[in-house]
Formats: structure tokens, C-alpha cells, sequence
């Protein structure tokens, strides 16, 4: 069984989600620690190609963030 989620970003004042540089690296590290799936700042997920073996969520702030967490 795999290790759940993983949430990365910067956390704005109003609650939105900034994004991150390097987040493929991100990925591959969840995905190298077992993670079953990363939420990322959308603007990162949108850039996202695919190809790692993980669940990819992007979320515009952090509701955005917990419903994909729940999900």
C-alpha cells in the first residue's frame, strides 16, 4: 500500500496557491518515497507532462487543495 499524499506550494494570503519551481522533481521524489499522489499549484500541475507512475492534482488554493487531499 502506498504512503497517501503528498501537497506542495506556497500558500498565498488570501489562501491561493503560488506555484513552485522544479516541481517535476517534486514528483519524482513522491513517486521514489512511495507516495500515490501529489497536489501541486495548478499552474505546475497544468505544466505536469505525465510519465511518472503517481496521481497528479492541481489545486488554486487550499479548499482546492483539501477536496483533491479527500478525494
Amino acid at each position: 500500500s502506498g504512503r497517501g499524499a503528498v501537497a506542495v506550494g506556497e500558500v498565498g494570503l488570501t489562501g491561493n496557491l503560488r506555484s513552485v519551481p522544479n516541481a517535476d522533481r517534486v514528483i519524482q521524489e513522491a513517486v521514489r518515497l512511495g507516495y500515490e499522489a501529489v497536489i501541486l499549484p495548478e499552474n505546475n500541475a497544468k505544466q505536469y507532462r505525465g510519465g511518472a507512475d503517481i496521481k497528479v492534482f492541481g489545486a488554486a488554493n487550499v479548499s482546492d487543495a483539501i477536496r483533491a487531499w479527500l478525494s
